[in-house]
C-alpha cells in the first residue's frame, strides 16, 4: 500500500457510521496541550467509556499562551482516526471552549512546577486555586446545566463546585481515588476488617506527599467510628500519612 492509499484508508476511518445514531458528546479536556490531556483523550476513545456507539467531539481548552500546543494536540489525536472521533477542536476562549459542553475533565494547572522536599508551595497552590475557579465560573455560565465534571483532585472539584452553583453537586467527581483506597484499605487492615467497609473517608489534595486523609468522619459499614474502633491517635495522625507518602 502506497502513502496515498494510506491516508485515504485513515480518512475512512474517521468517518463514524454511528454518529447520526447518537448525537455527539461535546467533551471539555482542559489543559488540553499537556501529556496527561493527550493521554486521557486516548483512554477515553480507545476504552469506549461513553460507550461503543456514542461519538465524541473534544474541545481541548487552554490558555492563550498554549494555543499553539492545542493545534498539534488537535492534529495528532485526528490523525490515529479513532472511530468514536467525530471531531476536535481547542480555543483559549472559555465562552467559546465551555459552551453547551455535555462533560468536563478538569485536569487542572501543575505546569513547571519541581518542587524541593522543604520548598514552600503558595504559588502553586495559588495558581491552582485560580484555576480551578476559572473552570468552575466557565462551566456555571456556558456548559449545559447537567453537564458532568471529572477533576483530578478533590480541592479541584470543591472549588469548582463553589462557582458552579447551578450544577448538581452530584455530577462533580474527582479521580483521586488511588490514595482513598490505599487509606480505606490501611484502615480496615489496623481494625481487623475488609476494606469495603470505611465509609465516609476523605482524602484532600493529591497522590503522594501532598495528599492529607481526613477520618474524623470516617466509620464502619456498622457505624462504628474509625477513630472509635482504632483508637491510636498517633497512629492516625502520625504513622498512617507516613505510610501513604512513602
Amino acid at each position: 500500500m502506497n502513502l496515498k492509499d494510506l491516508l485515504e484508508e485513515e480518512k475512512r476511518v474517521v468517518i463514524n457510521p454511528l454518529q447520526d445514531e447518537n448525537p455527539p458528546l461535546l467533551v471539555v479536556i482542559t489543559e488540553g496541550s499537556t501529556t496527561l490531556a493527550r493521554a486521557l483523550i486516548y483512554r477515553i476513545l480507545i476504552d469506549e467509556t461513553f460507550g461503543p456507539n456514542q461519538s465524541i467531539h473534544f474541545i481541548l481548552y487552554d490558555s492563550l499562551n498554549f494555543l499553539a500546543f492545542l493545534e498539534s494536540t488537535a492534529i495528532e489525536i485526528t490523525a490515529c482516526a479513532p472511530n468514536l472521533l467525530e471531531g476536535i477542536s481547542y480555543s483559549a476562549d472559555s465562552s467559546i471552549a465551555f459552551k453547551d459542553a455535555d462533560v468536563v475533565f478538569s485536569i487542572g494547572r501543575a505546569r513547571g512546577y519541581e518542587f524541593t522536599k522543604n520548598e514552600r508551595r503558595e504559588s502553586f497552590f495559588e495558581e491552582y486555586i485560580h484555576v480551578a475557579k476559572i473552570h468552575g465560573e466557565a462551566i456555571e455560565r456556558f456548559s449545559k446545566k447537567d453537564v458532568k465534571i471529572i477533576t483530578l483532585g478533590y480541592t479541584a472539584a470543591r472549588i469548582i463546585l463553589q462557582f458552579a452553583k447551578s450544577i448538581p453537586p452530584e455530577n462533580i467527581t474527582a479521580l483521586s481515588l488511588l490514595t482513598l483506597k490505599i487509606t480505606a484499605a490501611l484502615i480496615a487492615a489496623k481494625a481487623n476488617r475488609h476494606p469495603s467497609e470505611v465509609i465516609n473517608l476523605i482524602t484532600w489534595g493529591v497522590n503522594g506527599e501532598n495528599s492529607l486523609p481526613d477520618y474524623r468522619y470516617a466509620k464502619f459499614r456498622d457505624g462504628k467510628f474509625v477513630e472509635e474502633e482504632i483508637k491510636n491517635d498517633v497512629w492516625l495522625k502520625k504513622n498512617l500519612i507516613k505510610i501513604l507518602v512513602q
